[in-house]
């Protein structure tokens, strides 16, 4: 049996004689076929973005809309262009102090990414990018739009994010307390999950009104269906939305820096001013064009 396995090892191994000229013939383009994909792999690698350009960006979902623009500008102005997920800022912090493997907390308040710098996660206390505004909308309102609309019976559900999770879920929950209206509608809200979610309950049906933010009547094919109705801000505290670098993979920091600048720079700026924010006051002098 040993015998036998060693002419085998033998006969695939060893070299029994010399190619002739047509079998030579034929190797010859497949060794050059070899070097050439393998020069190309190599190429490719060579030309593949480093590691450290390859980060990942947490966003709030009030940001689902604006943010492929803002990838997009800032693809332009660097190369780079980072992972994002979105999700509402309470779970997303969450996630975060669990060890999740993000590189940049763009929040819709600053709460989350305030725990998030207390807890030894970021590496600096969070900075104001932009403010939310918030607003009813509706797909299948009237003419009319008010209390009395809401209150009305053909009206069943009113959705809002949950506000233990989502920061304009906690504002809409202060509009509905501070204008009196909480004990009479309490019956009829129900919770998404997030503001995204909010916008799905609307957009199905599920929900007649909804809670959302202002970015989703600048966003096609939203911009031109239903009705909606700003809340007036002096029933809800301001919605100032923070941003902080992680530091758990040192290694994308540079990169998310970046994208942290570049996020008060003027040409972002302007593209969270066309979805409805109001940018800080420019006094913070990290400002670019």
């Amino acid at each position: 049996m040993l015998s036998e396995s060693y002419q085998i090892l033998k006969s695939t191994f060893s070299v029994r004689r010399s190619p002739g000229p047509a079998e030579y013939k034929l190797r010859k383009p497949l060794r050059f076929s070899i070097r050439l994909l393998l020069f190309v792999s190599l190429l490719g690698l060579s030309c593949a973005p480093s590691r450290e350009d390859s980060f990942t960006i947490a966003a709030a979902a009030n940001l689902q809309y604006v943010l492929p623009e803002l990838l997009s500008a800032f693809e332009k102005e660097t190369g780079m262009l980072p992972k994002s997920i979105v999700g509402s800022s309470g779970k997303l912090a969450a996630q975060i102090q669990q060890g999740a493997p993000f590189d940049l907390f763009i929040s819709a308040d600053l709460k989350y990414p305030e725990e998030v710098y207390r807890g030894g996660w970021a590496t600096a206390a969070p900075e104001v990018y932009a403010y939310g505004q918030l607003l009813l909308w509706s797909l299948t309102a009237g003419d009319s739009i008010g209390w009395a609309d809401l209150a009305a019976p053909a009206v069943r559900h009113i959705a809002l994010a949950n506000p233990q999770l989502a920061p304009y879920g906690r504002a809409a929950q202060q509009v509905l307390r501070a204008s009196g209206h909480w004990e009479a509608l309490t019956p009829k809200l129900v919770y998404g999950s997030s503001v995204a979610q909010t916008n799905q309950f609307v957009a199905t049906g599920a929900a007649e009104w909804g809670f959302t933010a202002a970015s989703i009547i600048r966003t096609e094919p939203w911009d031109q269906r239903g009705r909606w109705q700003v809340v007036d801000p002096q029933l809800y505290d301001p919605i100032a939305q923070g941003v902080v670098v992680l530091k758990k993979r040192p290694q994308h920091l540079a990169a998310a820096q970046k994208f942290y600048t570049f996020l008060f720079s003027a040409r972002a700026r302007r593209i969270l001013q066309d979805y409805g924010y109001t940018p800080p006051p420019q006094s913070l002098g990290i400002l670019h064009d």
